[in-house]
């Protein structure tokens, strides 16, 4: 099956998650634009939800002047730690940052039919969400375990889509998309960040950038008894923070793999971003602008790059 512009096809989009990989979302978006194709409907996971809503509510320049302004220590202001029961991150200040660019209309209002994929933690089962407040779908698609506290809602405790469909092709049909463009943000992804994890354990100690700014934001130097959370921080082994990122990478990779076996999209797209870890929100630029390398690639290869 091939996308030709004479044909009235519906042409649905898989945004994948993948945290700050989720910039080439944008990217590839932009090229679609470029080559004349329109978005008819929309279903992410994770990063892809957030991507998405901010998409379909017509405001994605600007998230996209806002992402290539981004540095370090604008990621630190997103990063609200609470005392981890059920997650180390609230999320609040990220679910803000939405309803800043988006207005907060319910789900099924958006101008672009959405859909944000979450997992109900109790049950294992995927959740697809269609309609609602719009926040509570974005949230709950980013909870990712142990990473950020989940979303409780409706007696149901819901956490990153990512665990069950990584890729949301399937979902992304269910909305009506007769060809569907699918964005794979995780290819090699896993191994490469558990391999980075082992290094550290071969590196001399030494303290990081981000280490630095954190502990200038918390004043680390001026509260008695704190030195040991500098410790954690500065540790260069790998942590259970590494540990966390790489292994849901891998399962999801995993996961990936059986989705798209089973649901295969019209069009894959797999930017090549092995190279960019979980948190590097501030390498905006050359995510997004390989995201758009990478879809002007795939859209060459059926005779529309």
């Amino acid at each position: 099956m091939s996308l030709e512009k004479s044909k009235p096809l519906s042409v649905g989009l898989a945004l994948g998650g993948g945290a700050a990989r989720g910039w080439a979302h944008i990217g590839v978006i932009r090229a679609l634009e470029e080559a004349g194709i329109s978005i008819h409907s929309v279903a992410g996971t994770s990063i892809g939800a957030l991507v998405g809503a901010i998409y379909c509510s017509g405001r994605l320049k600007e998230l996209e002047r806002i992402a290539d302004e981004f540095h370090l220590k604008q990621l630190l202001y997103f990063v609200d730690v609470v005392f981890p029961r059920s997650g180390l991150i609230d999320g609040k200040k990220i679910v803000d940052f939405v309803k800043e660019l988006t207005g907060s209309p319910p789900v099924e209002e958006l101008s672009i039919p959405f859909c944000a994929i979450a997992t109900d933690l109790a049950t294992g089962r995927e959740v697809r969400i269609t309609e609602g407040d719009l926040l509570d779908a974005v949230r709950a698609s980013i909870s990712i375990p142990g990473i950020f506290t989940p979303l409780v809602t409706d007696g149901r405790i819901l956490v990153d889509g990512g665990l069950v469909n990584p890729v949301p092709v399937d979902a992304t049909r269910e909305l009506g998309a007769d060809f569907v463009v699918a964005v794979d943000l995780n290819y090699r992804t896993g191994r490469v960040q558990l391999e980075e994890a082992g290094k550290k354990a071969r590196r001399p100690l030494r303290r990081n950038r981000l280490s630095r700014l954190i502990s200038e934001r918390l004043h680390i130097e001026e509260v008695p008894g704190i030195s040991q959370i500098r410790e954690w921080f500065e540790r260069t082994t790998p942590t259970i923070f590494d540990i966390v990122v790489a292994s849901i990478s891998l399962m999801e990779v995993e996961i990936t793999r059986m989705r798209l076996e089973e649901s295969p999209p019209e069009l894959l797209i797999r930017p090549e971003l092995s190279h960019v870890n979980f948190f590097e929100f501030y390498r905006a630029k050359e995510i997004i602008a390989e995201g758009y390398r990478a879809a002007f690639e795939a859209l060459g290869k059926i005779g529309m790059g």
